[in-house]
């Protein structure tokens, strides 16, 4: 289940541009079910800048886009992060302080026309080939010159033993993650959720915390089939230090998720300039396929549950299951 995730940095004329130039009218928009006519006229009113969630923008994005060629108009090729966002300013905080660090000295960058550091580049271009130069020293540096800089996974590690406090702000939503594999993945929560009757959100806690929280439940009895421990342990510390070190250091992929991807050298501190737990919306994509079912998700819960989320979800996993429509209630035909 995502978190809400409400952001300011966004340009509300442009996206009330957006939905004009689709053909859609505000009405057209609240008979989708993404959200209310009159919502809709505070989201794009200028001032004041109303709190949106970053989720219900992809989906206002990927709304507009198919309509504009169900409307017979060009399509809109326009991007989320930066024709409708524009950086949080925690986000810019945290490039500078990334480049003031010592351990980045020597890393090239150059900055844009609005005095931003120009976080990307790609490795085919002079200043990439110069940042692999920066990572081969630092390869170097922590003892892996028996690798090269280009061998799988590489990169990635000189990125994380270089990073100088292991924790990375979203540049889109000002949000800090761990940048280790230390979340459980969307699809175990899903299923901690299911087992515990609970409503854990996608990276809110990491897979220590959220022991820490089921441990006073049934000492973790079901959270150890969900993630398939196989240990026997006589305390909580005793199962965080196992989890800690084979699933956390030994990145047990499928289990556990990092808080950003690693992209080396085509972003300046080697991860993404967004967190992995926006990656849905800020990756274009993701976006379209994965924001497709954010009205109907919210149908579900309005609509079928009377506000009780966790029946919602119960009644929406049966609804999957045998091919029932959440929003409709009627039999899906391929």
């Amino acid at each position: 289940m995502r978190k809400e995730i409400l952001i300011t940095n966004y340009y509300p004329l442009k996206l009330k541009e957006i939905r004009e130039l689709s053909g859609m009218s505000i009405t057209e928009v609240e008979a989708e079910g993404a959200v209310e006519a009159e919502q809709l006229l505070i989201y794009e009113t200028e001032e004041p800048v109303t709190p949106i969630d970053i989720f219900l923008l992809g989906h206002l994005l990927n709304l507009y886009e198919e309509q504009a060629i169900l409307n017979g108009k060009d399509e809109l090729e326009i991007s989320l992060t930066s024709d409708i966002m524009f950086p949080h300013p925690k986000g810019i905080k945290y490039q500078e302080d990334i480049v003031a660090h010592p351990n980045f000295k020597g890393m090239p960058y150059e900055r844009n026309a609005q005095g931003n550091i120009s976080w990307m580049t790609t490795i085919k271009t002079k200043q990439g080939q110069e940042r692999i130069k920066f990572w081969v020293e630092k390869m170097k540096h922590y003892g892996l010159d028996n690798h090269g800089i280009m061998d799988a996974g590489i990169r990635q590690k000189v990125a994380f033993l270089n990073h100088p406090t292991k924790q990375h702000v979203c540049l889109f939503t000002g949000n800090s993650l761990f940048i280790d594999y230390r979340y459980p993945a969307p699809s175990r929560i899903d299923l901690i959720n299911k087992e515990y009757d609970e409503s854990f959100k996608y990276y809110d806690l990491d897979i220590i915390e959220l022991a820490k929280v089921l441990y006073n439940v049934d000492a973790c009895k079901m959270f150890c089939e969900v993630f398939n421990v196989i240990i026997e342990f006589k305390s909580v510390d005793d199962l965080c230090k196992y989890l800690t070190q084979e699933y956390i250091v030994k990145e047990k992929r499928g289990y556990v998720s990092p808080g950003t991807m690693s992209n080396s050298p085509d972003r300046l501190d080697g991860y993404h300039s967004y967190n992995s737990d926006v990656r849905d919306v800020c990756d274009t994509g993701r976006r379209k396929e994965n924001l497709k079912r954010y009205t109907q998700d919210r149908r579900v819960y309005e609509k079928w549950s009377d506000g009780d989320w966790k029946k919602a979800d119960r009644l929406y996993s049966e609804f999957v299951k045998h091919g029932v429509s959440a929003s409709t209630g009627q039999i899906d035909h391929p």
